[in-house]
């Protein structure tokens, strides 16, 4: 196949999926309403749309159907000939409560019929093949900025001495997988003796009122945090922390892996297989203060930090091994469908 392929992404605009468009892949119906895709998870559109697209690559999001419903629309792939590719983003749903995560039941089928499965760590591969006896290949999260903003962002990070500003929390406390009150007694525990700054919704602002670390720390309160916000708050940052309690795998570590931060954080899932972090291990699935605070105290980025070269030429390699996984299922290449395809990293998040 000479042209791209035409993608229908689920989902259809996100950093993670942005990067595909336009450079391995043309992907299709951008402009149906996130984060639901209702069409997306309507089988009869599916059929009578089938001829929109040449494959479909499922990431994320499915947790706003029933799984029945996501098995009905796979099938309706399947039976018009549609090859299907799974990355396995997530085997716990950050965003919800364990006993309400669809994550591991829709695995199966999602993996079943699949022509073509990647996940992102090693750690997660060997977790998906003991779940259903499918190794996936490896493909690294990669970089989130386009190589421009990255740079950038490395810029003012150096021309305002981030390295030695304050560690950054963005606090989400709503979100059930995030221990912020772990983060802030460990911000208590010092008294102050290493600055913070923590970035929190107007929303949520007061889901934190009464904690005593609030006195101790610069308190951002925004109506909204815009990406490019976000991005210069990291890159003022002398690190990030990320407080995660269970997930699998951390887009914010990959964009501070961007911006040259380093990153502080728990052993939740594989997070800590995709970069090199400092981790503070959890205690009774919450963060532990006493871990967190000893980290926040010895933060040293020498180890910690990818050079841009590194991180841009993961970008390039992350791209080119999607093309090979879109011509493998489009059945454009000669390929075992279900070895793993290891890219291994050489340097903390570079090169391959």
């Amino acid at each position: 196949m000479n042209r791209r392929p035409r993608v229908l992404s689920h989902p259809p605009r996100h950093p993670y999926v942005d990067r595909f468009d336009d450079t391995v892949s043309r992907v299709v119906h951008r402009d149906e309403p996130m984060p639901r895709l209702d069409a997306y998870h309507d089988p009869d559109w599916v059929r009578r749309h089938s001829g929109d697209w040449d494959l479909v690559h499922l990431h994320f999001g499915h947790e706003h159907h029933p799984v029945e419903r996501m098995v009905d629309v796979l099938d309706a792939h399947r039976s018009a000939g549609t090859p299907i590719v799974v990355t396995v983003h997530d085997l716990a749903n950050p965003h919800l409560r364990p006993q309400d995560d669809p994550s591991l039941e829709l695995l199966g089928p999602m993996v079943e019929r699949a022509r073509v499965v990647t996940t992102l760590t090693v750690g997660c591969a060997n977790a998906v093949a003991a779940h259903t006896g499918v190794h996936p290949r490896i493909i690294p999260h990669g970089p989130i900025l386009p190589a421009d903003r990255m740079w950038r962002a490395r810029r003012l990070r150096s021309a305002s001495a981030g390295p030695w500003g304050p560690l950054l929390l963005h606090a989400k406390p709503r979100r059930p997988s995030h221990d912020v009150r772990g983060v802030l007694d460990a911000v208590a525990l010092l008294d102050g003796g290493v600055p913070m700054r923590v970035l929190v919704d107007r929303d949520d602002v007061d889901l934190l009122r009464g904690h005593r670390a609030l006195e101790l720390v610069d308190l951002v309160v925004h109506d909204g945090l815009e990406h490019r916000e976000l991005v210069r708050q990291i890159a003022l940052s002398r690190g990030l922390v990320l407080p995660y309690r269970w997930g699998t795998h951390s887009g914010m570590l990959e964009l501070a892996a961007d911006v040259g931060t380093a990153v502080i954080g728990t052993d939740a899932g594989f997070v800590a297989e995709q970069h090199p972090m400092a981790v503070a291990p959890l205690r009774r699935d919450h963060v532990d203060p006493i871990e967190m605070a000893d980290q926040m105290i010895s933060l040293r980025d020498a180890d910690l930090v990818s050079r841009a070269e590194d991180r841009e030429r993961l970008g390039y390699q992350v791209l080119a091994a999607h093309e090979r996984v879109y011509r493998a299922a489009l059945g454009t290449v000669q390929t075992a469908p279900r070895a793993v395809d290891r890219l291994a990293t050489a340097s903390p998040g570079g090169g391959v």
